[in-house]
């Protein structure tokens, strides 16, 4: 599982757009509104130094479009700089885009959640056709990740590779814990393309991009040639290159395969709170948690992560694949949703998180977690302490939620987090037995970052990202 600085005298050199000026009008006639008085300065000092060729970040503020900061190059040679309609890979952020594909066929009467993978799909060993549908949306199916036996992402993906994959059986029976899985939503392609009769493709193209009015999107196809799609790079030390080709089909594979600009960031939201793709009941569906064997939740929806800030809804999602990185976030609170992607990983990703953050702060200050005050410390906070000091270690077993433990109890309590540094509680908010905190640590040169924990009411970790 995945997660995660261009100098500001050479911002015009390096194609940067919509970083100021009046409002303007891009090729397809979209108005961007400018950004706020500090904020191009804000994201530019983030991308400075990052080694990343190029990316954008695009806000949504109820379904319109509320800022676009685009930087650097779609395409080294030829040169092309980014632009609003320049096309990135999102990765696994495309998992929301395949729970949305289910749950319109959930709302069609065309299967329930509970239903089981083979009730729908032919021909599966029984570990997949035994495996229920809402457990592969939620990530609680216990299916190994195939990505994990993926040495050379140029080869095809087969169905093969797949029960390969799952040779072995499950991690865990489903319901017992949760762990990201890309086989999860992998096999949903094939739950699509089974039921609706269409590839996956051509599904999530005339079924959501077209009703949503997405000017650009469209499933990714890397054997063929796609002007407006930026270039993936790879940055190794000092050492820039094209980053690896995808095979086709896996550049456009369920589990993460489609492509966005800055301008269909905007249509997508809007078409998701409004009746175009799901009504709201159906679409409700996205953003619950999964249940877990012990009655506790795992805040997985679909898709999404499931957290809470400043007392109302948020979600997250990460997506890498060779080349590409990007970063989702959305709070209820405020309206917005940032999605924020680059075309260069290794050592050139450029800090996504903290992009979409200052995205919002700037848009809507005081609507992050990035200035919730600390709140006072606990006995929980006394207890994660003494686990940080055995740096580099797995949580000790005693801290330990049955979840967690089924899951392998591998999570490691590093984050960039030491004893030594600030590590306080910022907010808490309660979920079914028990209670989320989010904490915030400050490291070296005033680094910082932020985890959502989850406490049993025993005290014991069930949650931890």
């Amino acid at each position: 599982m995945d997660r995660r600085e261009l100098i500001a005298a050479a911002v015009a050199g390096l194609g940067l757009t919509g970083v100021g000026g009046c409002v303007r009008a891009d090729e397809a006639g979209t108005s961007v509104p400018d950004l706020p008085e500090g904020l191009a300065a804000r994201l530019t000092d983030l991308v400075t130094d990052s080694g990343a060729v190029g990316g954008m970040v695009a806000a949504s503020r109820h379904g319109r479009l509320a800022g676009v900061f685009a930087w650097g190059d779609a395409r080294r040679s030829p040169k092309r700089p980014v632009t609003r309609e320049t096309l990135f890979h999102i990765g696994s952020n495309g998992k929301f885009v395949t729970a949305v594909a289910v749950l319109q066929l959930v709302q069609a009467g065309k299967l329930a959640l509970t239903d089981r993978l083979g009730a729908h799909v032919p021909g599966l060993p029984a570990v997949l056709a035994g495996t229920p549908i809402t457990h592969l949306l939620h990530q609680t199916s216990g299916l190994p990740d195939y990505l994990d036996q993926v040495e050379d992402w140029s080869e095809p993906v087969t169905r093969r590779m797949i029960f390969d994959a799952v040779a072995e059986g499950r991690d865990f029976e489903p319901g017992e814990a949760w762990a990201y899985s890309n086989t999860n939503y992998f096999v949903l392609g094939w739950l699509i393309e089974a039921v609706s009769g269409m590839s996956y493709a051509d599904y999530v193209r005339q079924r959501l991009f077209v009703p949503a009015g997405m000017p650009f999107a469209r499933p990714d196809a890397t054997a063929t040639d796609i002007p407006a799609r930026a270039q993936g790079y790879t940055l190794d030390g000092d050492d820039l290159a094209k980053a690896d080709r995808m095979d086709d089909e896996m550049s456009r594979a369920a589990d993460g395969g489609v492509l966005f600009s800055a301008l269909d960031w905007a249509p997508w939201c809007q078409a998701l709170a409004g009746s175009t793709l799901l009504n709201p009941e159906t679409m409700a569906l996205a953003f619950q948690s999964g249940r877990l064997r012990t009655g506790r939740e795992a805040p997985y929806g679909g898709g999404v992560f499931l957290e809470r800030c400043r007392g109302e809804a948020c979600h997250h999602h990460t997506g890498s694949v060779p080349g590409f990185a990007s970063q989702r976030m959305a709070f209820a609170g405020s309206g917005l949703q940032v999605l924020a992607v680059s075309n260069t990983d290794g050592d050139g990703e450029p800090p996504l998180e903290h992009l979409c953050l200052a995205m919002a702060e700037g848009l809507a200050p005081d609507s992050t977690w990035t200035t919730q005050p600390l709140l006072d410390e606990d006995d929980r906070t006394a207890l994660l302490r003494r686990a940080f000091r055995r740096a580099e270690a797995d949580l000790p077993d005693s801290l330990l939620a049955p979840e967690l433990i089924a899951s392998g109890g591998d999570t490691a309590p590093s984050w960039g987090v030491r004893a030594d540094h600030v590590f306080s509680p910022v907010e808490r908010w309660d979920v079914r037995s028990g209670q989320m905190v989010r904490y915030r640590w400050v490291g070296d040169d005033d680094e910082t970052g932020h985890v959502v924990v989850g406490w049993t009411e025993e005290d014991e970790v069930f949650w931890i990202y």
